[in-house]
């Protein structure tokens, strides 16, 4: 009885030993640093400078010509709408400037014309974005072409009777409105990039002009009265781009060595829905009911592919859906409906493709077009094309050779005034076929054909099984056909 009592106590002396260690407290002394201010300074959470409430050591106020001036690189904001009273908005007149509208606007108050924002000739790398300018000569002006680099995004500029966008070389725009300005919409200089922007009823010669090797995409204009809808330099590159509704002497101009990707020209009013300078290239673009002259017309050495024009109208004595100057190449590409209002028609007027010489037209359709379904001049090669009722309402040949030593083969008529009409000489006509047109086949002296074998008269036996004889009635490789 002793022993176990003496083992109880040793075993409670343990536990109450364990149990002391283990809730004993350290040094309560603390040991880190004394306690910092956690709260952010103004000037952290909102790391830029209030423009109308900029110190002077930022922005010079007193300059009888502008509102305010920026001197100090940095990045700027309004905080409320600017009115402007002086000659002049905003200028940036030292590089490295952001300046957010903050979807405030720049707007003239008193006054007349000046520029909205401007930015001097030396003040590379502006970023401008998010407001409106409004009521200006100039809304947005970059002095010359000198002023590289700059970026404008998401503003929206209006009742400019000079120029709503004028922007310098290297500059990028991005998701920009200018609309209903009496003068020009968005300009830029060379080495430009257009993206997303819209220029909407403005009136000068251009909506949205671009210098030698820049980039569009994505831009539209719309309801424009001027010269040109989108006018372009040298080495341009267009893609997704839309000229609608406008009354300009040109859809869209480009000068040479030019790229146009899925663009569409449609109901303008004008001369030229799509005109293109010389080594041009133009895949899957469109002229759809425009009342001018031309649906697309091109200088020399130009090549479209898998384009169409239709529906085009001209009071004009020529006109076509496409016209193109020597050495071109269409390849793909259709040609319907295209008409005239001329007082006589004849087969110039609303033809469907009109090709200079040396140019080769493969694999296209011209359909239910006024005029001539396809004419060229010498030296072309027109082949495996299918040509159906041209001269529509009026006169035409589904085919018309001008000129000497073009190759037209392996192309199927049907319809139309004429089938193949070559006037020129020393032409070569070969493997081709014709039927349920007035005449199939014109051919003036002096030209080269394969045999022409009439087989509309030709009874054939119906056919259910594997084989079946000949019913050409020749062999000849070269043959031509009326069926």
């Amino acid at each position: 009885m002793k022993t176990f009592t003496v083992m109880v106590t040793r075993v409670c002396t343990i536990l109450f030993a364990s149990s002391i260690s283990t809730f004993a407290q350290g040094n309560l002394v603390p040991t880190t640093a004394p306690n910092v201010p956690i709260m952010k300074t103004l000037q952290q959470i909102e790391p830029r400078i209030d423009l109308q409430n900029a110190p002077a050591a930022a922005v010079d106020t007193t300059n009888a010509n502008y509102e305010f001036i920026i001197i100090k690189p940095g990045s700027y904001y309004l905080s409320a709408n600017l009115g402007v009273i002086k000659a002049n908005g905003i200028q940036i007149g030292v590089a490295g400037v952001t300046l957010d509208l903050n979807g405030f606007e720049v707007s003239r108050t008193s006054g007349s014309g000046g520029n909205g924002i401007e930015i001097t000739a030396l003040s590379h790398r502006a970023n401008i974005r998010q407001g409106t300018v409004r009521n200006f000569t100039t809304g947005v002006f970059a002095v010359g072409s000198a002023a590289l680099a700059t970026s404008l995004r998401d503003l929206a500029v209006t009742g400019c009777n000079g120029v709503a966008i004028h922007a310098g070389s290297g500059a990028v725009i991005e998701s920009c409105t200018a609309h209903d300005n009496p003068g020009n919409g968005i300009e830029a200089a060379t080495s430009s990039t257009i993206t997303n922007c819209n220029a909407f009823a403005n009136q000068g010669p251009s909506g949205l002009s671009v210098a030698n090797g820049s980039t569009l995409t994505k831009c539209t204009v719309n309801n424009h009265t001027g010269t040109n809808g989108i006018s372009a330099g040298s080495g341009v590159t267009l893609a997704d781009c839309t000229v609608s509704n406008n009354t300009t002497t040109y859809g869209i101009f480009v000068g040479s060595g030019c790229t146009l990707i899925n663009c569409a020209a449609t109901y303008n009013n004008g001369t030229y829905g799509i005109s293109a300078s010389t080594g041009s290239t133009l895949t899957n673009c469109s002229a759809l009911s425009n009342t001018g002259t031309y649906g697309f017309s091109v200088a020399a050495g130009c090549t479209f592919t898998n384009c169409s024009a239709y529906g085009n109208t001209s009071a004009a004595t020529a006109s076509a859906g496409f016209e193109t100057l020597s050495g071109c190449a269409l390849i793909n590409c259709s040609a319907r409906n295209n008409t005239s209002t001329a007082a006589t028609a004849n087969a110039t007027t609303g033809m469907g493709i009109d090709v200079g010489g040396d140019s080769t037209i493969q694999g296209c359709t011209a359909s239910f077009n006024k005029g001539d379904g396809i004419r060229v001049s010498g030296g072309c090669i027109v082949r495996q094309n299918s040509c159906d009722t041209n001269g529509n309402n009026g006169d035409g040949a589904d085919i018309h050779v001008l000129g000497a030593r073009s190759r037209i083969e392996a192309n199927n008529i049907v319809g139309g005034d004429r089938g193949i009409e070559v006037s020129g000489i020393h032409n070569l006509i070969t493997g081709n076929s014709a039927g349920s047109t007035t005449i199939d086949y014109v051919i003036a002296a002096d030209n080269r054909y394969g045999p022409i074998l009439d087989l509309r008269a030709v009874g054939t036996a119906a056919v259910s099984g594997n084989v079946a004889a000949d019913t050409t009635t020749t062999t000849h490789p070269w043959a031509n056909f009326s069926y």
